[in-house]
C-alpha cells in the first residue's frame, strides 16, 4: 500500500495508447495529464485545480492510500476511486464508491458530520472527476441517449457548443472536448442511466469552458451513507483519440466493455398482440416448427408461462406489475400447469432437437427495494439448470433507489457467476426507470422498442433510424431490433381520404425489413406460424445468407444518409476475412451507390445492376448486402 502524504505524489495509469497522471498535494487531487500515446498530445492543466468535489468531505484531515488501482481517501466518511485501465482502446474508466465510518468511530449512524440537504442540493458539491485543457479554442459534441421508448421515437440527439471562458451546462452520455487546431479529442462517457432514471440527479450531467471539463453526479446519496458497505456512483471512462475517430472510439470502447458479441436472431410473439391468451404447449411447438424453417436461432416466450398473472394480462383485469409477485402467490413463477402440463420439459425436448433456444420474459420483484433478489434468482437459475435455458428477457424494472439498484445488480451478478457467463439477458429499456444504454452496459443486450401493427405506430423506416442512430456510437451487436409480420392491420394505416399511409409497413417486404436491422440481433417481433408461407421463405432466404456471414461482424458503421423513408442508407460491416455492406433504397429518387463491391451476396432486386464501383438499383424498397474489396472505407471521417 502506497500513502500519499508527501508535498506532492504522482500516479500514472496507462497502457500502449493513452496515459493519465494524477497528482496529489498532500493527498489530495489537485491536477492531471491526459497523453495521447499514438500522437504525444497531452491535455493539461494550467493551474492546480481539485479533480473532485465530495459531498461535505473534509479534505483537511485526509489520509490518502493507493494500492492496485484503488486510491482511498479517509476522512468523515470513505472513499474508494477505482480505476480499470482498457487493454485495447485509448480508455481509462474510473468509479467513486463511498460509506461512512464505523459507528464507533464517529458516533454517527448514517449521516456525514457537516453535510446538510443545501450542500447535497448544490450543483458543485458531486463533481466526480474533470479534465483540463491550457487552450482556447475547444468545442463540445454532446451526444444524449434516450429511453423509454414507449413514449419516445428520437432515441438520440447530437448537438454541438463553442466553448468560451464562462463555464456552461449540459446533459448526455457522451462528450468530445475537442481542439480543433490540433485535430485531438478526449472523449467523456458518463456511465448513467438517462436523465430520468438517474439516482440523486442534482444538476446536469457536465459543465464545461474552454478551460476545463467537469463531470456531475455520482447517483450516490451522502447524506444517508451505511457503514455496512461501499454504496457505488456511476463510472466514467475517459478516451483520446484524433478528432475524425470519435464515433468509433465510443463504439470500440463500449465493445471491449461488454467483451464482444455473438449475434443472433430472435423470435417473440408479443408483437402480435395476443398478450397471453394464445401461450400454451401445442402453440410453441408450432413456433418452433416455423423457427427452424426459417432459422431463428431462439423462440423467447413472453408474458403469459407463469403460473401468475400480470398487468399485461389478456385473461384478468387485477394483474400485478413492477413488484409483489411473490406476496401475492408464492407459485407466481411456476409454469402454469394448464398451459404447460409436464412443464417446460417436452417444448425444450422439441426445440432442442431441432437446434432451437428457448428464452424467458421475467420480471424482477421490484417490492421492498427488489428485497427478493434471491429468490428471483433462484428461479431463473432453475430453469436454467433443469431445462437449459438462458435467455431471459428482464423487463417490469423500476429502479428508485441504491438499494434497489444494487439489489437487481446482486440477481444479475450472481446469475452470471452460477452460470459462468452463460445466462444472457434481453434488457428491456422501453419504459420506467432502469439501467438503460450505458450503465452496466456488459450485462447483456437491449430491448429497444415495443412498437406494433394494431396501434398503428410500427413504422419499418422509424425502425431503421433508429438503429442507424444508436448504431454510430453503441454497437449494433448489442441492440435487438424488430421484424413484424407486416400483412396485419392494413386499416390502422388508411389517412383521412381512405388511402394507404405510402410508409406504412404493409407496402414493405419481409426480407427487406430484415435486411435493415441485420447488423442488430433481428427481432422476429410476431407469431411466425401466422406468417404466410410466402413471408416465412422471403425471410428464411435472407436468414440463411446472413448466418453464413455474421460470426464475421466486427464493426457496424452507418452510411449513406439517416433514413427516413426517403433516403439512400445503409451500414458498412467490418470483418475479420472480408468487409461488407447493405444498401437500402427507401422512396427516394437517388438510386447509385458508389462502392468497391467484390460480389453480391443476395438482393431483393432481380435487376440490381453492378458495373466497377457502382451499384445502381432498379427500383425503391430494394436492398443489396454485398462482400467488398478490401479498402480504406473504414478509416471513417466523421
Amino acid at each position: 500500500m502506497q500513502y500519499l502524504e508527501n508535498a506532492i505524489d504522482t500516479l500514472v495509469f496507462e497502457n500502449d495508447f493513452i496515459r493519465r497522471e494524477i497528482t496529489f498535494r498532500n493527498g489530495k487531487p489537485v491536477a492531471t495529464a491526459l497523453t495521447r500515446l499514438d500522437s504525444g498530445y497531452t491535455w493539461r492543466s494550467a493551474k492546480e485545480a481539485p479533480l473532485l468535489h465530495l459531498p461535505g468531505f473534509d479534505w483537511d484531515m485526509v489520509e490518502t492510500t493507493y494500492e492496485d488501482g484503488i486510491i482511498t481517501f479517509t476522512s468523515n466518511y470513505i472513499v474508494r476511486w477505482v480505476f480499470t485501465v482498457a487493454e485495447n482502446t485509448p480508455a481509462i474508466r474510473s468509479q467513486l464508491f463511498a460509506k461512512a465510518l464505523p459507528i464507533e468511530e464517529t458516533g454517527i449512524e448514517s449521516a456525514i458530520d457537516g453535510l446538510d440537504d443545501g450542500e447535497a442540493a448544490a450543483p458543485e458539491a458531486d463533481i466526480i472527476d474533470r479534465i483540463f485543457h491550457a487552450g482556447r479554442h475547444v468545442r463540445l459534441d454532446h451526444v444524449r441517449f434516450f429511453d423509454r421508448t414507449d413514449h419516445i421515437d428520437s432515441l438520440v440527439r447530437e448537438e454541438r457548443a463553442y466553448l468560451y471562458h464562462a463555464e456552461e451546462r449540459f446533459d448526455g452520455n457522451l462528450f468530445f472536448f475537442t481542439d480543433p487546431t490540433v485535430g485531438e479529442t478526449c472523449m467523456i462517457q458518463k456511465e448513467a442511466p438517462s436523465a430520468a432514471a438517474h439516482l440523486n440527479r442534482i444538476s446536469s450531467d457536465v459543465r464545461a469552458s474552454s478551460a476545463q471539463f467537469s463531470v456531475l453526479g455520482s447517483g450516490i446519496d451522502y447524506t444517508n451513507l451505511s457503514p455496512a458497505g461501499f454504496t457505488a456512483g456511476y463510472p466514467v471512462t475517459v478516451a483520446l483519440c484524433s478528432s475524425d475517430a470519435c464515433a468509433h472510439t465510443a463504439r470500440a470502447v463500449y465493445t471491449e466493455d461488454c467483451g464482444g458479441f455473438t449475434l443472433f436472431i430472435m423470435s417473440n410473439t408479443w408483437g402480435d398482440r395476443s398478450r397471453d391468451s394464445a401461450v400454451c404447449e401445442e402453440f410453441l411447438l408450432r413456433e418452433i416448427d416455423c423457427a427452424a424453417e426459417m432459422g431463428v436461432d431462439i423462440v423467447q416466450i413472453d408474458d403469459g408461462w407463469q403460473k401468475g398473472r400480470s398487468a399485461n394480462s389478456a385473461s384478468v383485469t387485477n394483474g400485478i406489475w413492477n413488484g409483489g409477485f411473490w406476496e401475492s402467490d408464492p407459485e407466481f413463477w411456476t409454469p402454469d400447469p394448464e398451459k404447460f402440463p409436464s412443464s417446460f420439459g417436452p417444448i425444450c425436448r422439441y426445440a432442442y432437437e431441432r437446434g432451437i433456444a428457448l428464452g424467458l420474459w421475467f420480471s424482477p420483484d421490484a417490492y421492498q427495494d427488489y428485497a427478493n433478489w434471491q429468490r428471483d434468482a433462484e428461479v431463473l437459475l432453475g430453469f436454467y439448470r433443469m431445462y437449459g435455458i438462458r435467455h431471459f428477457k428482464l423487463d417490469g424494472m423500476s429502479i428508485h433507489s441504491k438499494t434497489g439498484e444494487k439489489n437487481f445488480l446482486r440477481m444479475c451478478f450472481r446469475l452470471m457467476m452460477e452460470s459462468e457467463g452463460r445466462i444472457a439477458f434481453q434488457r428491456d429499456i422501453t419504459n420506467d426507470y432502469r439501467p438503460g444504454w450505458f450503465y452496466e452496459k456488459d450485462l447483456g443486450t437491449l430491448f429497444v422498442e415495443n412498437r406494433y401493427t394494431d396501434w398503428g405506430n410500427y413504422f419499418p423506416h422509424n425502425t431503421l433510424r433508429n438503429l442507424w442512430q444508436t448504431a454510430k456510437y453503441v454497437p449494433a451487436g448489442k441492440l435487438l431490433y424488430e421484424v413484424l409480420n407486416l400483412r396485419r392491420n392494413a386499416d390502422k394505416y388508411l389517412l383521412e381520404d381512405g388511402t394507404p399511409d405510402m410508409l406504412a409497413p404493409q407496402g414493405y417486404d419481409p426480407d427487406y425489413v430484415f435486411a435493415s436491422v441485420m447488423v442488430s440481433n433481428p427481432l422476429i417481433w410476431c407469431e411466425m406460424q401466422h406468417l404466410s408461407a410466402e413471408d416465412r421463405a422471403s425471410l428464411a432466404g435472407i436468414i440463411a445468407e446472413y448466418k453464413l456471414r455474421r460470426d464475421d461482424f466486427i464493426e457496424v458503421i452507418p452510411a449513406g444518409d439517416c433514413p427516413d423513408g426517403f433516403s439512400l442508407t445503409g451500414f458498412y460491416i467490418r470483418g475479420a476475412e472480408h468487409d461488407y455492406y447493405i444498401g437500402l433504397r427507401e422512396l427516394c429518387e437517388r438510386d447509385t451507390v458508389h462502392i468497391p463491391v467484390e460480389r453480391i451476396l443476395y438482393t431483393n432486386d432481380a435487376e440490381l445492376q453492378t458495373n466497377g464501383d457502382i451499384v445502381r438499383f432498379s427500383d425503391t424498397r430494394k436492398y443489396f448486402f454485398a462482400m467488398l474489396r478490401k479498402s480504406r472505407i473504414f478509416a471513417e471521417k466523421e
